[in-house]
């Protein structure tokens, strides 16, 4: 069987670059094998984000059926949140790792105050360290004991 001479050239030119190219497939396959999703995601501003309370002094927050959970916010004018019961507001001045809280005003609604509201207020009293790591935050005392954490919800 005669070929032309034009196949026969690409032919050769084509075998010359297949040792490379079955080289060069192999360690795209290689390299992408090597690649691993990353599932860290980037730290949530401490301003303008809803704080959802999970913790605190060591024990896991949970919200009865039909009521609202416990939050903290920090905005640009000052916190809000809920603690269960009743809404407070208040001042705040931050550093990169501490929160100093200024008086915190608190509404006094008639229901039967827990003492989980009154320790999540007394948190925020004087001043805190704290860390945002993920979607996660969490105050410190001066001891370095974890007192609450947070997680970022977004709506």
């Amino acid at each position: 069987m005669m070929y032309p001479i034009e196949f026969i050239k690409i032919s050769s030119v084509l075998l010359k670059f297949m040792p490379r190219l079955g080289l060069m497939i192999a360690a795209s396959v290689m390299l992408m094998g090597c690649q691993t999703e990353s599932t860290n995601k980037p730290d949530s501003p401490l301003t303008n984000t809803y704080w959802k309370l999970t913790s605190l002094q060591g024990k896991a927050i949970t919200t009865p059926q039909g009521n609202r959970e416990m939050f903290l916010q920090f905005r640009a004018d000052g916190l809000r949140g809920f603690a269960g019961c009743n809404k407070f507001t208040g001042g705040y001045t931050n550093t990169a790792s501490k929160i100093t809280f200024q008086p915190i005003a608190v509404t006094k609604m008639f229901c039967q105050r827990s003492q989980q509201e009154a320790s999540y207020i007394g948190s925020l009293t004087g001043s805190v360290s704290y860390e945002i790591n993920g979607e996660s935050m969490y105050f410190t005392n001066a001891s370095n004991a974890v007192i609450a954490t947070f997680s970022a919800i977004y709506f």
